[in-house]
């Protein structure tokens, strides 16, 4: 998991960037965390304008003389990241097949002689007999309770899609950073407000004749997730290839050992816009 992290953060830096006023990694101190060494990597290379923040350990003693309880993270540190997991899984949870908390736990309509899997693999089975028997055109009419792979990740993009696009959202503190616009209703249409600046003066003159009147419909319109990000990700600074490909470097390897910018690997594609809850 430790090398995942260290993975996902290069990633998150070489695509998309640091903000040039700072960016601050909230990590936690168990799985998900960026060590010492690679936050002093990453503070070097982007000269100290990325910095790492860990949570504190909860599970101390309520009183002196009491043994302390288990040592556990902090949920509050990330508030942003653990609010966001419900939309994700209200936003998937009408999908077939549903794991729940772990494999561990997972709902009983999974397994068993008639749970979901046992049905899937006699589906598989009966969709390769007909493939056998040359039947390519019976096999392409089974129907399948559980989607395959590639059908999930497409299921997943377009349900980001639409998170990405929502407007009707209550993201915290998203009005206070000017993340909305005015728009006014002239006849049947929406216009932005800031749109009457290209308009010419006798068309100004009469929007605020119909405004006096109480004539216009007016609303604020919240800007989507998508918007923001796109209207901001020009300012972000990336980090270069060979500089990420150190921070993400497993200890045991030697900086000079990995990844340069030359490596098929890290050739920088244009990234999908992360999911964002926050400013």
């Amino acid at each position: 998991p430790e090398i995942l992290v260290r993975h996902l953060t290069a990633g998150l830096f070489y695509f998309n960037g640091y903000s040039p006023r700072g960016t601050v990694c909230l990590t936690e101190r168990g799985t998900a965390k960026i060590d010492d060494r690679i936050a002093a990597i990453l503070a070097r290379y982007s000269g100290g304008k990325i910095t790492v923040e860990a949570n504190a350990m909860k599970g101390g003693a309520a009183h002196i003389g009491q043994v302390g309880g288990i040592r556990k993270g902090n949920f509050r540190w990330k508030a942003a990241l653990e609010s966001r997991h419900r939309l994700e899984h209200i936003s998937l949870s009408d999908l077939p097949g549903q794991t729940g908390r772990n494999r561990d736990n997972r709902p009983e309509q999974l397994d068993g002689p008639r749970g979901l899997l046992s049905k899937n693999e006699e589906l598989l089975a009966l969709r390769q007999t007909l493939l056998d028997a040359g039947r390519a055109d019976l096999a392409a009419a089974v129907e399948f309770d559980l989607v395959e792979h590639t059908q999930l990740w497409d299921i997943i993009r377009a349900r980001y899609d639409l998170i990405h696009q929502a407007r009707d959202h209550r993201l915290e503190g998203w009005v206070e950073c000017g993340h909305v616009r005015q728009e006014l209703r002239i006849g049947d249409t929406w216009v932005q407000q800031a749109a009457l600046a290209q308009a010419s003066e006798e068309q100004r003159d009469a929007v605020r004749a119909l405004l006096a009147a109480g004539e216009v419909e007016t609303r604020p319109v919240l800007a989507t997730r998508e918007e923001v990000w796109q209207a901001g990700r020009g300012a972000l600074v990336q980090l270069p290839a060979r500089r990420c490909a150190r921070s993400s470097a497993p200890i045991w390897r030697a900086p000079g050992a990995c990844a340069t910018a030359s490596s098929p690997s890290m050739t920088r594609r244009s990234a999908p816009a992360p999911f964002a809850s926050t400013v």
